[in-house]
């Protein structure tokens, strides 16, 4: 057990100014579609987290370049032509959306992309998703149905797909975001309820800013095809739940005084 760590009361409440970081969930469904579209996407707000490090670590190793331009600001040097199996397995942490959104990815790549994780994400089902890829003609090897997993990819042309809704929306948001990357539009049907669906809208919203189009069908969705998708300047918003720490600040009398500010 660690030692007891002592709070000493506020002196005076405090008049300050704090950037809220950049949320998780936009970090690294930016960083997927930073690394499909072709050319060199500006990045402005990146929540830097181990999920978001493993993230771009693996990234890097497929082939993508990334430069730090501030604390918070990365440009993505991206496009399909320069993803490539990486030479090593990849070791994600306890990260799901980074386990989730690179297997997706890796069906896009051409060889073998082996992703691992810790002792916790060893215990994380991912069995929906890799069934989905098979169906969509990729070979996952998964024998555990948790991670870790291979997947041999280059095989991926489009087509039609059925997954869980009512597990984690992550699965459809990771083939959404490979989906526009074909010949062929990619047609998601959801079996049952769809959790999550803000997520999944969040998705949609994303992939269109990139330059793709994604259709709700209520119950289906329909990714169309787009070659590659788009560089450009993005600004990753703050999540709410990450601003709940300064105001925690505002207690008993609320007689802190602070400003919250979006990175920009």
């Amino acid at each position: 057990m660690t030692d007891p760590i002592t709070l000493e009361p506020l002196k005076s409440a405090p008049n300050c100014q704090w950037t809220i970081p950049g949320s998780k969930s936009l970090s690294n469904r930016a960083f997927i579609l930073a690394a499909l579209a072709d050319g060199t996407s500006i990045l402005e707000g990146v929540l830097h987290s181990d999920d978001t490090h493993h993230m771009r670590q693996a990234l890097t190793a497929m082939g993508i370049g990334f430069t730090d331009i501030d604390a918070t600001s990365v440009a993505v040097q991206g496009g399909r032509s320069r993803l490539q199996a990486p030479e090593s397995e990849q070791f994600i942490g306890n990260s799901g959306t980074s386990v989730r959104f690179l297997s997706a990815l890796a069906a896009l790549i051409p060889g073998e992309t082996r992703l691992s994780g810790d002792e916790h994400m060893a215990k994380r089902p991912i069995g929906d998703l890799t069934d989905a890829l098979q169906s969509l003609g990729i070979k996952v090897e998964c024998p555990s149905n948790c991670p870790p997993l291979t997947i041999h990819g280059g095989n991926y042309n489009g087509g039609s797909v059925s997954i869980p809704g009512n597990k984690s929306s992550q699965y459809l948001s990771a083939l959404m975001l490979m989906g526009g990357i074909a010949r062929q539009p990619l047609d998601i049907q959801i079996i049952g309820e769809l959790v999550s669906r803000p997520y999944v809208h969040m998705t949609m919203q994303m992939v269109h800013d990139f330059g793709g189009r994604i259709e709700d069908h209520g119950q289906s969705f329909t990714v169309h095809p787009c070659s590659s998708y788009r560089c450009r300047s993005y600004h990753i918003e703050p999540y709410a739940s990450a601003a709940s720490y300064a105001f925690a600040l505002a207690n008993e009398k609320s007689a802190i005084r602070f400003q919250l500010i979006q990175a920009k």
